[in-house]
């Protein structure tokens, strides 16, 4: 027990932070929420919710609508990807029929994407790590705050809903599956009297039975839940993209075989990993859709798309390192630290977990350069860089923890307590002295606030609701439309050209019943 709260123990103010870290995410994440509410839907967004769209506009019923939302996905997953959670989410896209709710794809997205984040650092950290709560907290709020502050196509990541929903939300699924399968094996018959022991002095031995009993049985119950749950999750990131579901095979393989190599009981992972490669591999990868898809594209082959992806892998990591991030890392430093000195974990192979982690890091790009030589769209990088945040948090910490753990004199350094707030001082104000450096374009949230400020988002919602009834009256058959005069960073992803022979005038024209539509410059 004095173990537990040796391990556990607090660094001053970290209370008072943890309220600090919300509001700086709260501050960061409202200027985004607000400005989702002058979006209007995009490219393959017409592509997928043509039945939804019609079937509102010539008031059909709820069932045949789903019904008929329910065929464009088995359509697009019977001839164009195999990727089928993807498919059945972009073809239930209500936002894109109604524009007025597009925003609740942005909210959906980015409320699942901080939840994910926050929950699985959380749970690595407290769960696995044992470390302090409080700051399980704080470390797990910043980097999701970095996260959503820094991605560099924020209009991918968060505001085109096909695009989101299938890279940021399966990304975000991922997280959950982590989170899951951790709490499944972290949850132990009787685990709770292990932090509070003295209450099984006060009872008889029989109430102290029937205590034990009930709390295993309420343990055994949570991990049957923990186990639907993953295998729900399961099923839906191995119909994801390409990028997330490499990323997941790999994770579970490695994760399999360590937890063999220590001889740790790991039958229902071995489960999730079947269930996984099942649905990747075979409804997926090899589906039919995909199949034809393949047909058309330029490959570098395995061996090549692999080392392209280390080689993009190494350039992303150099070009990202700017100095918010630095200053990430250091406040990262300050606060694990002091937790990795109490840890008993000794840290042994910190070479081997760099190898490892870079190239699962990398991998996520391989697809991509087997695809179509290339290491892909905005919406698939943005997945990179959150890895790369994880990537180099991980791997500081896990040479941290071997530093202190071989040399004792870094070890006495490290359990030194800190004051926490003066860190986030200093950490706040060089980072509003990096928006000077970089310019207030340079974090997604200010850039959403400069847009609202500035009357560009209300002006971006109004040209589109021109266009809307352009497209709407059933009485121009070839309708031409003007270009955007403003397009707001964190929101504008694509459009139509002035060809109207072009694949999204193409979806625009069938989502609207048109002979065309082409855009005039």
């Amino acid at each position: 027990m004095l173990q537990e709260i040796k391990r556990r123990v607090s660094l001053k103010g970290s209370k008072a932070a943890v309220w600090i870290v919300s509001v700086f995410l709260l501050f960061a994440l409202l200027p985004l929420f607000v400005i989702a509410h002058f979006n209007y839907p995009c490219s393959d967004d017409f592509a997928y919710a043509g039945a939804i769209y019609s079937g509102i506009k010539n008031g059909c019923s709820f069932w045949q609508i789903l019904r008929g939302c329910w065929e464009t996905a088995m359509s697009y997953y019977r001839n164009w990807q195999g990727r089928y959670f993807d498919d059945i989410v972009s073809a239930f896209g209500v936002g894109t029929a109604v524009p007025e709710f597009y925003f609740l794809g942005t909210y959906l997205t980015l409320v699942l994407f901080v939840m994910a984040c926050i929950g699985f650092v959380r749970t690595v950290a407290y769960r696995l790590c044992r470390w302090d709560s409080d700051i399980s907290w704080i470390v797990s709020m910043l980097i999701t705050a970095m996260l959503v502050l820094y991605v560099p196509y924020p209009s991918e990541a968060f505001y085109w809903y096909v695009g989101a929903t299938g890279y940021t939300m399966a990304y975000a699924l991922l997280l959950f599956l982590g989170q899951t399968l951790i709490a499944f094996y972290s949850a132990k018959k009787g685990c709770s009297f292990k932090r509070c022991p003295q209450s099984l002095d006060e009872h008889s031995g029989s109430d102290r039975e029937t205590e034990v009993s009930y709390q295993a049985k309420k343990t055994e119950k949570q991990k049957v839940l923990f186990g639907i749950l993953a295998v729900i999750l399961t099923a839906m990131v191995g119909g994801s993209n390409y990028s997330t579901g490499l990323l997941t095979a790999e994770i579970l393989v490695v994760v399999c075989v360590l937890m063999l190599v220590l001889k740790k009981k790991c039958g229902f992972l071995l489960f999730i990993l079947a269930e996984y490669l099942l649905c990747f591999v075979k409804f997926n990868a090899l589906s039919s859709g995909n199949n034809a898809r393949m047909g058309n594209v330029e490959s570098l082959g395995a061996v090549g798309s692999i080392l392209a992806s280390l080689s993009q892998g190494a350039v992303f990591l150099k070009e990202w390192f700017r100095f918010p991030v630095f200053l990430f890392l250091v406040v990262v430093l300050l606060l694990g630290a002091y937790q990795l000195a109490k840890m008993e974990y000794s840290f042994r192979l910190p070479v081997l977990v760099t190898v490892i982690s870079f190239g699962l890091y990398s991998s996520m790009m391989t697809p991509a350069f087997f695809a179509g030589a290339t290491w892909g769209p905005g919406r698939l990088i943005n997945l990179v860089y959150f890895s790369y945040y994880f990537l180099l948090a991980g791997n500081l910490l896990y040479w941290t923890g071997w530093a202190v753990h071989k040399y004792e004199r870094l070890r006495q350094i490290a359990g030194r307590q800190i004051k926490i707030l003066p860190v986030f001082f200093y950490f706040f104000v060089l980072l509003l002295v990096s928006l000077k450096i970089y310019g207030l374009q340079s974090t997604n949230s200010s850039s959403a606030l400069l847009s609202l400020v500035k009357g560009e988002a209300a002006e971006y919602l109004r040209e589109n609701e021109i266009r809307w009834e352009i497209f709407m009256d059933d009485s121009i058959r070839d309708a031409v439309v003007e270009d955007f005069s403003v397009k707001p960073y964190v929101l504008y992803h694509d459009d139509i050209v002035e060809d109207e022979t072009d694949w999204r005038n193409h979806a625009v024209a069938n989502f609207f019943g048109k002979d065309s539509v082409k855009l005039k410059k």
